[in-house]
Parts: C-alpha cells; sequence; structure tokens
C-alpha cells in the first residue's frame, strides 16, 4: 500500500486567498468546479485544515490559486553544515529513512517555533 504525501501549508493565508477568490461564487459552484462535497469547501474557507489535500488541490485549481506559494517548506540550507552532514550520513540514500528524517525535523521545528536557532546550538 502506499504512502500518500501530504505537505503543511499556511493555513491563514490560503484560507483568506481562498475567500477572496470565491468572490460571489456560492459554495455549491465552487464545490461543483472542484467535484467536492459543498461542505468541505466551507471547511477550507474558514480555514479548518492544516495539510494539502488532493481535494484542497482540487478548490484551488477550480479558483485558479496556485498552491506552491502557500506550501510550508524550510529550505536546508538553514541547517548548519555538520547538521547536514550527520544527516547524510545517518539517512543515506533510502526513502524511507529520508521521509523519517524528514518527518523528524518538521516535528522539531514546530517544538522549537521562536527558539529555534538556539535548540540547534545545544
Amino acid at each position: 500500500m502506499s504512502q500518500l504525501k501530504y505537505e503543511r501549508v499556511n493555513v491563514e493565508s490560503l484560507a483568506s486567498r481562498l475567500r477572496q477568490a470565491v468572490g460571489g461564487k456560492s459554495r455549491k459552484e465552487v464545490a461543483a468546479a472542484a467535484k467536492v462535497d459543498p461542505s468541505r469547501v466551507s471547511r477550507f474557507l474558514n480555514g479548518e485544515f492544516k495539510i494539502m489535500t488532493p481535494a484542497l488541490k482540487r478548490v484551488c485549481a477550480a479558483l485558479r490559486i496556485s498552491v506552491e506559494e502557500f506550501l510550508l517548506r524550510a529550505p536546508p540550507s538553514e541547517l548548519p553544515a555538520d547538521i547536514l552532514t550527520s544527516l547524510r550520513r545517518i539517512v543515506g540514500r533510502d526513502p524511507v529513512r529520508v521521509a523519517a528524517a524528514a518527518r523528524l525535523i518538521r516535528s522539531l521545528e514546530v517544538l522549537t517555533r521562536g527558539n529555534g536557532r538556539r535548540m540547534l546550538e545545544m
């Protein structure tokens, strides 16, 4: 069974952009264009999501919104060189290990928001 990968998004910005793009269209019209249930459109417009799902991508596409600018991606260059070297040595090229390391780093980012540099220097 393949594992789907959903990326985190800037919820506030994307929800705001969705509401702006809807304009005078009804939720039913947007839902029909995106082939999703109108209740999902409502949830998306209210910012009740955390990740980019296929349904959210379809709603964005129906409203002609590029999702790329709303994806939360930390550039790897923000990590010190010694940390990157250690990660490469530990993880190698194994895709399962790469995915696990990425999840770990994202979890650490959430825990260290606001004082991330201090945490890395410990």
